[in-house]
């Protein structure tokens, strides 16, 4: 189990798991949630609020993992989106 200590609370990571059993399972430790974690899952999350973490699997299996991280933005002068508000819309 572990969080994503160098992104923004405010920002999902995106997990997809390629192979492993059919049992494989991608725990939320906050939550109390266990999920199947099969093959061509995808899970958006908030990697540095939700402990998570994947259990032992037998098989082949790989993780494309896609995060963002404050150096980037800082990196290109650009100012890091915050939490989603919809007054930015004026609706």
């Amino acid at each position: 189990m572990h969080r994503d200590g160098q992104t923004r609370p405010e920002w999902y990571d995106v997990l997809c798991t390629v192979g492993g059993d059919d049992d494989t399972v991608l725990e939320l430790e906050d939550l109390g949630i266990r999920l199947l974690y099969r093959s061509g899952t995808i899970a958006a999350l908030s990697g540095q609020l939700l402990s998570h973490g994947v259990c032992a699997t037998t098989a082949e299996r790989i993780c494309y993992a896609y995060w963002m991280r404050d150096c980037i933005h800082e990196e290109m002068q650009v100012k890091a989106p915050g939490w989603m508000d919809r007054q930015i819309y004026n609706v």
